[in-house]
């Protein structure tokens, strides 16, 4: 019943939200604010941030759009002293597509790094290109083909658009337009090395998929969607996790007259006895409000997850009370930017109203998410330790990055870029700082920008030698071998 954090939103007469007051810690005072100017079109020209609410400004975003409303150029002045530090200018073709975006990391009126985007007659997009030096050659693209009913049946990924890609994906459909096989050629060698297989009914829902992780022609797990009710939602559902022809683990979905989720049930080793069940509860908005669980069926209630949302009707609040006792145990806050992108998630894990853990996201112009800063030492500093990689980049915004222990590829087939500049300022005047560069994946490329060397040293991190990289400051970049390093 006790708020752990309050945000409070002004609008002017037009409806637009001018201001945002953050009180963190719910002590009625404003830890920061961010203010917001429109145009008589409604759209955003200027963000200012106020980072401590002593009503001056420490960071400054301008926006500026072409007649058509695209928005062509955002300056950032990242301390607020009426200088612009970096820019970002967007292209746009007659028909309101991103055609090139370009980024000017010092704002010296030379563009650092560019991306383009193709498309056909039709709008779909065909080709991504990454020019990371802006030299007017691409570094590395993405090509993508569609057949004659627009769907897409082929992903080439080019490492070093040198023409001939490093990876495949193949797409297959069948003739009422459902996609019934992905390929995976992780290596472009023209042999796949995993696939999944989806099968469908006569109304074109999901009867089951199939994943085969070696491509050797025999399932390795198969899941099912064992029956839908009148209105097409999925019912009943089943796993053999090993292809044995055996079931092992089923489930069961129920459904409230307004096509809401009410409960699931689990039977884990399917001897037709339930294991476990959630409920669920909704608001007037119809959004979910509640969760229930019972872990063991005994119809005694376990644990319960309640979520609150702001006015936009984005999830800003989640609590767990893990032991049912009417007492919070865990609470996670979440903020959102105005394109209503998740930006930042607190993890309060004890509910003591102190933060435990932070996560930073961040996206590209295309939406996408790009990258997650995880602070979670010492908590509240604003730095992260570990940065998470989902997409191509080259880092450039060291916001959140100070002492940075920790970088990990999230997908095949990244390719990401430093520069012994930004290494320079994620060490902040430490000339021994290190970051060890991990991979579970395959394909991951990282490019080194610089005053780079590979030395013969070498660490130990998870039973393999990791190569490092020094610059000459003398900090230092530790490789997972199965990363390509690239100094460029």
């Amino acid at each position: 019943g006790t708020p752990d954090e309050i945000r409070k939103h002004t609008y002017d007469n037009k409806g637009n939200q001018i201001k945002t007051e953050h009180d963190k810690n719910a002590d009625n005072k404003v830890d920061a604010s961010t203010t917001r100017e429109f145009d008589d079109k409604g759209k955003v020209t200027k963000e200012s941030l106020d980072k401590n609410d002593d009503g001056t400004p420490d960071a400054i975003n301008t926006h500026t759009y072409d007649d058509k409303g695209n928005q062509i150029k955002t300056e950032h002045d990242k301390n607020a002293d009426n200088k612009v530090d970096a820019s970002t200018t967007r292209e746009f073709d007659d028909k309101g597509q991103i055609i090139k975006v370009t980024s000017d990391k010092n704002n010296d009126g030379t563009t650092d790094s560019s991306e383009t985007r193709e498309y056909n007659d039709k709008g779909q997009l065909i080709k991504r290109s990454f020019d990371k030096d802006d030299d007017g050659t691409p570094d590395s693209s993405e090509t993508r083909e569609y057949n004659n009913k627009g769907q897409l049946i082929k992903q080439s990924f080019d490492k070093d658009d040198d023409g001939t890609p490093d990876a495949i994906n193949t797409h297959t459909y069948d003739d009422k337009g459902n996609r019934i096989k992905t390929e995976y050629d992780k290596n472009a060698d023209k042999k796949v090395d995993s696939s999944r297989t989806h099968e469908f009914n006569d109304k074109n829902q999901i009867t089951s998929y199939t994943d085969d992780f070696d491509n050797n022609g025999v399932a390795d797990k198969k899941t099912f969607h064992d029956k839908y009710n009148d209105k097409g939602q999925l019912t009943d559902y089943s796993f053999d996790d090993n292809n044995d022809s055996k079931i092992d683990r089923s489930g069961t979905y129920e459904y409230n007259d307004k096509g809401q989720l009410i409960k699931v049930t689990s039977d884990k080793n399917n001897d037709g006895t339930t294991d476990s069940s959630e409920t669920r509860e909704y608001n007037d908005k119809g959004q979910l409000i509640k969760q229930l669980f019972d872990k063991d069926d005994n119809g005694e209630v376990d644990s319960v997850s309640m979520r609150e949302y702001n006015d936009k009707g984005q999830l800003a609040k989640y609590s767990i009370d893990k032991n049912n006792d009417s007492e919070i145990d865990q609470v996670d806050m979440r903020e959102y930017n105005n394109k209503g992108q998740l930006v930042k998630q607190s993890f309060d894990n004890n509910n003591d109203s102190n933060v435990d853990r932070i996560d930073f996201r961040s996206y590209d112009d295309f939406n996408d998410l790009v990258a997650l800063a995880r602070d979670n030492k010492e908590v509240g500093d604003g730095n992260a330790e570990q940065l998470f990689f989902y997409k191509n980049t080259e880092i450039s915004n060291t916001d959140h990055l100070s002492g940075l222990e920790n970088i990990y590829f999230q997908k095949d087939n990244l390719e990401v870029t430093i520069s012994d500049d930004v290494l320079d300022k994620i060490a902040n005047d430490d000339n021994s700082h290190k970051v060890i560069v991990t991979s579970g994946k395959s394909g991951d490329v990282l490019n080194l920008d610089g005053n780079f060397v590979k030395t013969t040293d070498t660490e130990a991190h998870g039973g393999q030698d990791y190569v490092k990289y020094t610059d000459d400051a003398g900090n230092a970049l530790i490789v997972d071998p199965d990363v390509t390093v690239n100094i460029i």
